[in-house]
């Protein structure tokens, strides 16, 4: 007779706990004002970088495209959501509640806004392939950012400011979370199998039924609402936009902390937003010399990590709970994991060494 395995036995729930526990922890340590207001700002900045981060993944890492335009749809849910809360929403904003709903609501309407753009331009660009769609996406990217200097709602050149700061941590953790947990669940759905075949075989997608160009452009829109939503995020935490803030420079800078926290994993593109959001702020006791040292931390990373600093390892909540088999382990391994097995190493080391002195 054929034995049912339970399933439960390999599952892990630690990350589910972590999670909330996480989230009291650091709510404590900034109502308590441990964590100053400077470093409250840092950490929602890593919050908000981690979520446009892991909107590029879907395109670069999951579909397996290259998009460099990333912060110009950022812009657009900034630009959009803050002429809303600014111009339309400000006089119905008179308690907490009202506040927190029109904030969503502007949120919502800059994601779906970025999403259109996306649409718009990934419709004909999306038959291109490679460096070409690279190139492509980076001039749309400028061109959204030109349009906003002849835009009179938008404050042209000098762009908007006295935005209604609504942004606090509360709000960048909770959709920090729930970002994770869509894209977890696209990836797992039909649509993100599309996506996945894209990546790994177009040709053999079409073959297979696939609308490969139906399935990149989704997934381009998708990655656009996201990327929009985080620029929401930003422009009610700043309470200033221009634009210049969304210039290409910023589109590189999510470039970098996808490929060194590690492309295909949407966890290790927050982590590398997190670590290298930080990196700068920490170096800056050294002046002039960190745009140095912070260069050479990226090129030391590509070099000895070519894979990134977390590889396509996943927290526990995106995998369902399910552990990592051991080919996965070795696959999806990132420094965490060379950190643990070199602990083991150790610990593994003293325990023989006690062993022989014992007998």
């Amino acid at each position: 007779m054929m034995k049912i395995k339970n399933n439960d036995t390999n599952k892990t729930y630690l990350s589910y706990i972590v999670v909330p526990v996480l989230f009291f922890v650091l709510y404590y340590l900034i109502q308590t004002k441990t964590i100053n207001m400077y470093w409250r700002n840092i950490i929602l900045i890593c919050g908000i970088n981690g979520v446009v981060a892991m909107s590029l993944n879907l395109i670069n890492g999951i579909t397996g495209q290259s998009c460099l335009g990333q912060a110009g749809f950022m812009s657009v849910g900034a630009y959009v959501s803050a002429m809303l809360t600014k111009n339309v929403f400000k006089p119905y904003m008179t308690d907490t509640f009202q506040t927190y709903a029109l904030f969503v609501a502007a949120l919502i309407i800059g994601g779906l806004a970025a999403g259109l753009i996306g649409f718009l331009i990934g419709l004909p660009s999306l038959r291109l392939r490679g460096d070409y769609l690279a190139i492509i996406t980076l001039g749309f990217g400028e061109m959204i950012r030109v349009m906003w200097r002849v835009v009179p709602a938008a404050g042209r050149a000098k762009g908007i400011n006295s935005i209604p700061k609504v942004t606090n941590f509360v709000s960048v953790y909770i959709i920090v979370f729930l970002v994770m947990l869509i894209f977890r669940n696209f990836t797992k759905s039909s649509y993100g199998r599309s996506c996945i075949a894209v990546r790994e075989n177009e040709l053999a997608g079409e073959t297979m039924g696939i609308n490969t160009t139906a399935a990149k452009i989704r997934a381009f829109v998708f990655a656009a609402i996201v990327a929009g939503i985080g620029g929401g995020l930003y422009s009610h935490l700043m309470t200033f936009i221009n634009p210049d803030t969304f210039n290409s420079a910023k589109s590189t800078d999510y470039v970098l902390y996808l490929y060194t926290g590690g492309v295909g994993s949407f966890s290790s593109a927050l982590l590398g937003a997190i670590i290298f959001t930080i990196i700068p702020e920490i170096l800056r006791f050294m002046g002039e010399w960190r745009l140095v040292v912070y260069p050479l931390v990226l090129i030391l990373t590509m070099i000895y990590r070519p894979k990134g600093l977390f590889g396509k390892h996943e927290f526990g909540f995106m995998r369902f709970g399910e552990k990592e088999n051991e080919y996965e382990k070795e696959e999806n391994a990132g420094i965490l994991m060379l950190i643990s097995k070199a602990v083991k190493s150790l610990l593994n080391g003293k325990k023989e060494k006690t062993r022989k002195e014992a007998q």
